[in-house]
């Protein structure tokens, strides 16, 4: 599969890269079961730079061990893995945090960890994404783009609106919510520095094949 960008375009890398630990960012969903997490980051660990573990409605020891499970066996590294909404996990396991829109307050976050772990912060608006790179949010993750099976009742926010998100703010921002290989080069006109992905590999009958996709996708050079 041949991915073309417009003539000039060139993608964030160096510092902004280190920002959001790199452009390919694989989101657990909250129905699968921790096994199937690990087969799945196993398979496709080769091009995928970040894990989220978002798994809502789990407790902590459950989250925490899932994320030990994952450090232990060496699929990742803890500047390879965010926790969603617990930083409590995110402390005890000493990888990043991923806070959603509605969180805890970012700068608060910032105090606690400080300049030793990522903070990242979802955001669906111009407005929001505004205050959260204010408060010191490393990068923000904005979405849905695209519809998606994961929120099938919620209006996707489109290209348009990513842009202006990454026009608004002076951090890096991935594009969430549908995101396909063959959707990659438009997503990445935005000005964008990466994606993340949830249902595309979590639920992908051959994960590994997608991932290697969109690497070849977001690595292509014009």
């Amino acid at each position: 599969m041949r991915c073309r960008y417009p003539p000039g375009y060139r993608f964030f890398a160096g510092k902004e890269e280190a920002k959001i630990g790199g452009r390919l960012h694989l989101v657990t969903g909250d129905h699968h079961s921790s096994d199937h997490i690990v087969a799945v980051v196993e398979k496709v660990r080769p091009w995928v730079d970040q894990v989220h573990l978002r798994w809502k409605g789990r407790s902590a020891r459950e989250i925490y061990h899932l994320g030990s499970r994952l450090l232990e066996r060496g699929l990742l590294r803890p500047g390879q893995l965010a926790v969603h909404d617990r930083l409590d996990v995110a402390l005890a396991l000493g990888c990043g945090i991923h806070l959603p829109e509605a969180g805890l307050p970012v700068d608060r976050v910032r105090e606690i960890v400080g300049s030793r772990h990522r903070v990242g912060v979802s955001v669906h608006s111009v407005e929001a994404a505004g205050r959260a790179a204010a408060s010191g949010a490393d990068y923000l993750m904005f979405g849905h783009v695209f519809s998606t099976l994961s929120k099938p009742r919620v209006h996707p926010r489109g290209l348009e609106q990513l842009s202006r998100v990454v026009q608004a703010v002076n951090v890096p921002v991935l594009a969430i919510g549908g995101i396909t290989a063959r959707r990659i080069p438009r997503v990445m006109e935005t000005g964008c520095a990466g994606v993340a992905v949830l249902s595309a590999l979590m639920d992908c009958p051959e994960p590994e094949r997608t991932a290697r996709q969109m690497r070849t996708c977001l690595d292509r050079r014009v």
